[in-house]
């Protein structure tokens, strides 16, 4: 029930293991307006990301690194708050919200996953929801919001580009 933050220009989270939020709030944002602050998982396999309740706010994107195409996800939600692209989306060439590839999976069977902004790509969508194989589960209790109050105006708020390889 407590708070984490972590601040910081260009600022991010190597996630190679397991990062649970069970209540309280995990800010991965800088409040000073920089807002690179990213979850970039691993390819080990390893990166699994639980969220039951509380809040996790992220300033930018949770993506795979930038020098490979490998990274895999588990993300499970069945509860709280998630937040991704409070602040930019500087990366272009990965979604603010991607889970790909082989060992990857999203399970949300309930609270609440916010895409604040888009990327503004023809190429690359914002949202992409594409693991190799199941699981990919999306119960009725769960509720994935495009924009919220702290979307831009502009291309960044209108082109928010969503592709998965089942119906969302």
């Amino acid at each position: 029930a407590g708070t984490v933050s972590l601040t910081g220009s260009d600022t991010g989270l190597l996630l190679d293991g397991l990062l649970r939020v069970s209540g309280g709030t995990v800010n991965i944002d800088d409040a000073v307006g920089n807002g690179n602050n990213f979850i970039e998982y691993s390819a080990s396999g390893s990166a699994i990301l639980e969220v039951s309740s509380g809040t996790l706010t992220v300033g930018s994107q949770i993506r795979r690194g930038l020098t490979s195409t490998a990274g895999s996800l588990k993300y499970r939600q069945s509860g709280g708050a998630v937040v991704v692209g409070r602040r930019a989306a500087p990366t272009t060439s990965r979604g603010v919200f991607e889970i790909v590839n082989a060992g990857s999976e999203f399970v949300h069977s309930a609270g609440t996953l916010t895409l604040v902004r888009g990327i503004n790509s023809t190429t690359v969508p914002s949202l992409l929801i594409e693991p190799e194989t199941p699981p990919l589960t999306i119960d009725p209790g769960s509720t994935i919001n495009i924009g919220n109050a702290n979307t831009p105006a502009g291309v960044n708020g209108q082109n928010i580009g969503i592709k998965s390889n089942r119906r969302l």
